[in-house]
């Protein structure tokens, strides 16, 4: 799996979390450059990873953390 393919598998889980936020939380993911070692563990890492990654984004962008 290639960086590109990680990074739509990341957004899709995100977009169930949080689908109003979900492109504003990978935008600050990418920009933070994880790496395409860091997407594709997000890709299959467990669903309390990706949990994790959006509350701790949403909190760096400012948003509610706890909305949806």
């Amino acid at each position: 799996m290639d960086a590109y393919e990680a990074t739509k598998m990341v957004l899709s889980r995100m977009q169930n979390l949080d689908p109003e936020n979900a492109t504003k939380i990978m935008g600050l993911l990418l920009i933070q450059d994880h790496g395409e070692k860091g997407m594709i563990r997000l890709a299959f890492g467990p669903e309390s990873l990706v949990h994790s990654v959006v509350l701790d984004a949403r909190k760096e962008l400012g948003l509610d953390p706890n909305s949806p």
